[in-house]
């Protein structure tokens, strides 16, 4: 009686409870494929990622770049355009100076 009692509540509340979505149905073969995002990177053929491993393997310091501007060096930094007899006091700090206060007492 027990063992009838608890399949008979194990069948309602498997009965009552919310069951998943069902997947979404598989695209259709008859679909034209997708264009690949040019934002997206793709994986080197298997052939291709064999040789880049073994080539990093044999010349470990050869890093394979393209000769692009964004890979080549930087030019060396070039020697700062002031001198030490420059005056270093900023134009506005020097106009500041300039203007005479209006109050002797020394506020605005």
């Amino acid at each position: 009686m027990f063992r009838l009692t608890a399949r008979l509540v194990t069948q309602l509340a498997a009965a009552l409870r919310p069951r998943p979505p069902s997947p979404p149905a598989p695209p259709e073969l008859t679909q034209p494929p997708r264009t690949p995002d040019p934002y997206v990177w793709t994986l080197p053929s298997p052939r291709d990622a064999r040789w880049r491993r073994w080539h990093r393997h044999k010349n470990p310091t050869d890093l394979l770049l393209p000769d692009e501007d964004c890979w080549q060096q930087p030019p060396p930094p070039r020697p700062p355009n002031w001198t030490t007899t420059d005056n270093v006091v900023r134009l506005y700090v020097l106009q500041a100076e300039e203007i005479k206060k209006p109050y002797p007492q020394g506020s605005w």
